[in-house]
């Protein structure tokens, strides 16, 4: 079982990706703003955080750079409809 962060503010985009998540027995919890999201990872610690890209308040990405450089090391997947080239290298 792993401890799951969602940070996705399609509401039904999150609501269907907890539901398959606690489904296998995962504890998840989730935040619909960037903001919102980096609070609770950066004060909880998740194995996991499935993190979309364009959100209000503060991106993806600049959430992915705040939490690696402050030592934080949970597993982050970007789940995100952006496509280019340079985008997708900066994630990684």
């Amino acid at each position: 079982m792993a401890k799951i962060l969602i940070i996705e503010d399609e509401k039904s985009i999150q609501r269907m990706v907890e539901y398959d998540l606690k489904q296998l027995e995962h504890e998840v919890e989730s935040a619909l703003d960037g903001l919102e999201g980096y609070k609770k990872a950066s004060t909880t610690k998740y194995d996991v955080i499935l993190l979309d890209l364009m959100l209000p308040h503060m991106n993806g990405m600049e959430i992915c750079k705040k939490l690696r450089k402050e030592g934080n090391n949970a597993y982050i997947i970007m789940l995100t409809a952006v496509d280019d080239e340079y985008t997708i290298v900066q994630g990684f």
